[in-house]
């Protein structure tokens, strides 16, 4: 195992600033793992602002009534651990550099032909970090749009959260209002009804 420093580098230096628009690869990927995050109920928050805010609050109201939490949220502000909470702590760095060290010489070596970029290694850790703690909820954040953004590989979820809509990655999601909104709300059909 590497030092902390190291792995955040390997990490970070995954294409970090790459975006590849699709879920098969992390649902594919997600398979292969035993379908880690099938392990605790679901709760994706999608949205152009708020959405760290709200993946808060809704985590915080959980753990307020007895569960265990955990919440993935993206972008960290001081330091990469801070994606990966579970009732509102940071996951200890041996954890996260463990499970991410596995998953990077699984999928995300550049020698691969359709090697796994940041943003879904790190969707994969969290379900497969969540799994290991046994929370009894995740609480995905979407990172980009929603319909093809590696998060809405977990779905489906059993609580969807829509924050605030506006005009954002329009060269991703489309430039009127009414294509982002049908990026964002597409996770919509796939919610648990119960």
């Amino acid at each position: 195992m590497s030092s902390w420093n190291q792995f955040c580098q390997r990490i970070f230096s995954q294409n970090m600033f790459a975006i590849k628009m699709g879920v098969e690869p992390i649902k594919l990927t997600l398979q292969k793992e035993g379908l880690p995050h099938l392990k605790h109920r679901r709760i994706i928050v999608a949205g152009t602002n708020g959405k760290g805010f709200v993946g808060a609050a809704i985590s915080n109201m959980l753990q307020a009534h007895g569960y265990k939490v955990g919440f993935f949220s993206s972008p960290h502000i001081c330091s990469f651990e801070e994606r990966f909470r579970v009732n509102g702590k940071p996951l200890e760095q041996e954890k996260i550099a463990s499970v991410g060290e596995r998953f990077l010489d699984r999928y995300g070596k550049k020698e691969l032909e359709h090697p796994l970029t940041f943003f879904e290694i790190c969707t994969l850790m969290a379900a497969q970090l969540f799994a290991d703690e046994s929370v009894d909820f995740g609480v995905y954040e979407i990172g980009l749009g929603g319909r093809l953004d590696a998060v809405r590989g977990v779905a489906p979820a059993d609580a969807l959260a829509i924050t605030t809509i506006g005009f954002d990655h329009t060269e991703y999601l489309g430039t009127t209002l009414e294509s982002i909104c049908f990026e964002k709300g597409s996770l919509i059909t796939e919610t648990i009804i119960y």
